[in-house]
């Protein structure tokens, strides 16, 4: 995932100062979704690889403003969220409740609402 963080920032700003080349930006933003969603699909879930992904989206993101909503979202925030989410899921999965709770408010006292899916915990900043 990785990988894919560097090549699209490496892509991605390639595009986006050869004049603004929106659509060699897309198609490199478009190949990372690709790769991501593979390793996402494969149990990739590594914190720090999913905070540099989230970043490099967040950059070429920030510009083409494709997904508006994630435009607010710094990657240092961004990684904090996914940390405390991974060690949400691991107090769940060892069936410690009381600490998956106290997590879950204090993601959400830094504005973040949490929403758990059979597909999984997806997040967004509120305020």
């Amino acid at each position: 995932m990785e990988k894919a963080a560097d090549e699209l920032e490496r892509e991605g700003r390639a595009a986006l100062y050869d004049d603004l080349n929106a659509p060699e930006a897309m198609g490199a933003l478009f190949k990372f979704i690709n790769r991501v969603n593979a390793e996402l699909d494969a149990g990739g879930t590594d914190p720090q690889a999913l905070a540099r992904a989230r970043g490099a989206f967040a950059l070429v993101n920030g510009v083409l403003d494709i997904v508006p909503e994630a435009a607010g979202v710094d990657a240092a925030l961004a990684g904090w969220v996914e940390e405390r989410l991974a060690a949400r899921r691991a107090a769940r999965a060892g069936r410690d409740f009381g600490t998956a709770d106290a997590i879950r408010k204090e993601v959400e006292g830094r504005g973040i609402a949490i929403e758990d899916s059979p597909q999984g915990t997806r997040w967004k900043k509120v305020r």
